[in-house]
């Protein structure tokens, strides 16, 4: 994947984060408040349902996380892409003494 695919990726995740992040939120929020109230009423008995809850909150983070991991990249490539146009416009003996010794192609 290029820089410019890793940028669109990363927008499209920011704007998805913008509207599920509280929808998140609110599940991740039920589920801890089920999983005290479960553990709380019948510690013992409870289990099956504690660690189907358990889950299911681990589940919407591990989503969650991996929508914010697609936004944070494309922010990586856009940083890329301005360090890489940087370096393309110090002078070859400035490369050389930094130790670049070739412009970084940004794919």
């Amino acid at each position: 994947m290029n820089d410019a695919e890793r940028i669109a990726n990363g927008e499209q995740a920011r704007v998805a984060l913008s509207f599920l992040a509280p929808a998140f939120d609110h599940v991740m929020g039920d589920y801890s408040k089920r999983l005290v109230e479960i553990a709380a009423e019948s510690p013992i008995t409870g289990q099956p349902g504690i660690v189907k809850l358990a889950m299911a909150l681990k589940i919407a983070r591990m989503v969650r996380d991996q929508i914010e991991g697609v936004a944070k990249d494309g922010d990586l490539a856009r940083h890329d892409i301005r360090h890489a146009a940087q370096i393309e416009q110090l002078s070859p003996e400035r490369r050389k003494l930094l130790g670049i010794f070739a412009a970084p192609s940004h794919g």
